[in-house]
């Protein structure tokens, strides 16, 4: 998505993903102020208790948000179905009541601070639940609801559940294990090691393996595997592509379905017929000229992931090279910022009225325009595009940023088309979509062919360059394409 406005301000930080209490909600205007009380404050756990209205897709939507605080120690965190469709936390062998429905509506946030702790949700509780291991040797295990876990500092144990899950592993030699349901898992800093786990065919999991020497296992569904930095083992299963990143990598597979980026230095134990797309990382400052970030440490490592994969992906390496080579030209810079949103964001010259403001990122009369030397890209890294339908269809946040950049491409060199284009919904009736919006999701618009590489040897297009859009890397990652903006 893409807008004009004032320069964005940087988020508060807040205990729930992204500061949001539901994944993909926003505040009601003018809706009540969060209620907030603390229900349980003892030597063995602080918990409070917020309601509050928000705006889903299918409207209005009443949370409750439960924050569970233990003290630094070995922490025993247990939180099951209770009576009457109710919750129970056991914490420490003493048991608690918890005012809040066995449903999506609830969202509980855990954090069990230092020590070695021991985190269990039951399968059949559905509440979305984020939980921080804090520093120790924490064993952490999600259950029927979607879930974030961080396992801080330490040797760490994540298995995640049947719902859509996310793990960051952080810092140490991690286990993480994904479930039934899709999966984002990033390894981070430490040798880790990661399973996609079993589940349905339409399951898709999204590995990272972060910096150090990690061990990768692909699991059912679709797996999307990337080593990062750090000679990594890569066992595919499945259906998998697979980035290799920088390091002496091995990669094992026995489906000649399998695609494969990676170095002609790797070790390869690969089937007849499989794909090899030989692919040299691009040096580990390509995108440092032109990319800022903005936010907390686990931020900024996050993105620095999502920008090494990027730098390991045929495709996405153009767009690093392309934004690089605008700042050279302009000092076109890119801001990238931590929210519960994902946008691009240009701002007029500090003084000059939003009003009075010629946009200088717009092709007008077939003119590029002058290009912008300030965006801002607004990121949620932990909330993935999901379809709710039988489809499953799942989009690892790395899409998202990908399709926000295209449009910091576009506003750096002055190659946004304005207007819309008319399509037809799969249900027969028309509606108009953004042409800056189709252009880098790479679908056609109804603009003039543009030449936007300055070759006369290449053809005008009505969408960005192939490798500049979003539906490239999706065929890349073996992803299904987006057939209109509207839709997944």
């Amino acid at each position: 998505m893409q807008t004009s406005s004032v320069a964005p301000k940087a988020p508060e930080p807040n205990a729930l993903p992204g500061g949001s209490p539901a994944p993909g909600a926003t505040a009601l205007v003018n809706s009540p102020p969060p209620q907030t009380s603390k229900i349980v404050s003892d030597k063995n756990v602080d918990i409070t208790l917020t309601t509050t209205s928000y705006q889903g897709e299918s409207g209005k939507k009443n949370v409750t948000i439960l924050k569970i605080d233990t003290a630094d120690g070995a922490d025993d965190i247990h939180i099951s179905k209770g009576e009457r469709g109710q919750l129970n936390a056991m914490i420490n062998g003493k048991s608690y009541l918890l005012p809040a429905a066995n449903s999506d509506a609830t969202a509980i946030a855990i954090r069990a601070n230092k020590g070695d702790d021991t985190v269990r949700i039951d399968p059949d509780v559905m509440a979305y639940t984020l939980i921080h291991g804090g520093e120790g040797n924490d064993h952490i295990q999600t259950g029927g609801g979607k879930s974030q876990v961080y396992g801080g500092a330490g040797n760490d144990i994540i298995q995640l559940g049947s719902a859509s899950s996310y793990a960051g592993g952080d810092d140490g030699d991690d286990t993480m294990m994904g479930g039934t349901g899709n999966n984002t898992m990033y390894g981070g800093n430490g040798n880790d090691r990661m399973y996609a786990g079993y589940g349905p065919d339409s399951k898709t999991s999204y590995m990272d393996g972060g910096n150090d020497d990690d061990l990768m296992h692909g699991g059912s569904g679709h797996n999307i595997m990337h080593g990062g930095k750090g000679d990594d083992q890569i066992n595919a299963y499945g259906r998998s592509h697979i980035y290799t990143g920088r390091g002496q990598d091995s990669v094992y597979s026995n489906s000649s379905d399998d695609v494969v980026y990676g170095k002609r230095s790797d070790h390869l134990g690969l089937p007849f017929g499989f794909k090899f797309i030989e692919t040299v990382p691009l040096p580990e400052n390509a995108g440092r000229k032109a990319i800022d970030i903005e936010g907390s440490p686990a931020f900024k490592q996050r993105v620095e992931d999502d920008l090494e994969f990027y730098r390991g992906s045929p495709n996405s390496q153009h767009m690093l090279n392309e934004l690089d080579a605008a700042a050279e030209r302009s000092g076109a810079k890119v801001t990238i910022m931590q929210d519960i949103t994902d946008t691009h964001i240009v701002v007029p010259p500090e003084g000059v009225p939003l009003e009075e403001w010629q946009d200088p990122t717009i092709i007008r009369d077939g003119v590029r325009g002058a290009g912008t030397t300030e965006s801002f890209v607004t990121y949620n890294p932990v909330i993935p595009r999901e379809a709710s339908d039988e489809s499953r269809v799942f989009l690892p946040t790395t899409t998202t940023l990908y399709h926000e950049l295209g449009h910091a491409y576009n506003a750096a060199t002055g190659s946004t088309f304005l207007g819309n284009t008319e399509i037809i919904r799969p249900d027969g009736t028309r509606t108009q979509e953004p042409n800056d919006e189709r252009q880098v999701v790479g679908l056609e618009t109804a603009s003039p062919p543009f030449d936007f590489d300055n070759d006369p040897a290449t053809a005008p297009t009505t969408s960005n360059p192939y490798p500049l859009t979003e539906n490239a890397l999706r065929e890349e990652m073996g992803l299904p394409l987006r057939k209109s903006y509207g839709s997944l």
